[in-house]
């Protein structure tokens, strides 16, 4: 979460780092208990399609309004979960603290 806050539909978030220890990720929205959003919007992004906007491997708008760039939508979610899959990733790896992996933050909310 934001913070420690749960992430909310109304609010806007940026998801943004680099997935070191993985050759491909996916990074999905849905509700807290893995309920997908509409079926009429995009669910996910994969490393494969998602827009490269600078150095980082994941740049990723979350918000419940349409955005300009790499946009998933959360729009009918109250909360939100997301939900980030690393593929292809070395068997020595290790997740430890510190480890560098995409950072989730607020942009703006009502």
């Amino acid at each position: 979460a934001d913070e420690g806050r749960p992430l909310t539909s109304a609010c806007t978030y940026s998801v943004v780092g680099t997935t070191q220890a993985a050759r491909k990720w996916t990074l999905s929205a849905t509700a807290p208990d893995f309920a997908p959003t509409t079926r009429d919007q995009r669910r996910a992004f994969t490393s494969q399609e998602v827009v490269r906007l600078g150095p980082e491997a994941v740049d990723v708008v979350v918000s419940g309004a349409a955005r300009a760039g790499n946009w998933l939508p959360t729009a009918g979610l109250d909360r939100v979960a997301l939900d980030m899959r690393l593929y292809d990733v070395p068997l020595a790896t290790t997740f430890q603290p510190g480890t560098p992996l995409p950072r989730i933050q607020r942009v703006s909310c009502p």
